[in-house]
């Protein structure tokens, strides 16, 4: 579908979408469970309907993010590119043992 995009509701907003209101289709955001609280934001989900859901489900544990962020910022790991790059070497380029 087409992309998703929320907004302030303030009167210079409400102005730009007043001119191409033929083009866009406006959703209000609604709470079925209620706002989310302080620390529920990891949680939380937007439909493309315009429920924001706050769900126990989709947290995050903490340790998990640690280790995600120091998987991704490990040099010892080569990045995509140059990984591809190697490989296509070894392939061109074969040890013969004989």
């Amino acid at each position: 579908g087409h992309p998703s995009v929320v907004v302030k509701n303030i009167p210079e907003v409400n102005a730009r979408l007043w001119k191409i209101k033929h083009l866009v289709e406006i959703t209000p955001i609604t709470f079925p469970q209620g706002p989310p609280q302080e620390g529920d934001y990891g949680g939380t989900f937007l439909k493309e309907n315009g429920e924001f859901v706050v769900s126990p489900r989709l947290q995050v544990d903490s340790a998990r993010i640690e280790e995600t962020a120091k998987f991704i910022g490990d040099e010892s790991k080569m990045d995509g590119p140059t990984l591809k790059k190697q490989l296509r070497l070894r392939w061109l380029n074969p040890v013969n043992l004989d």
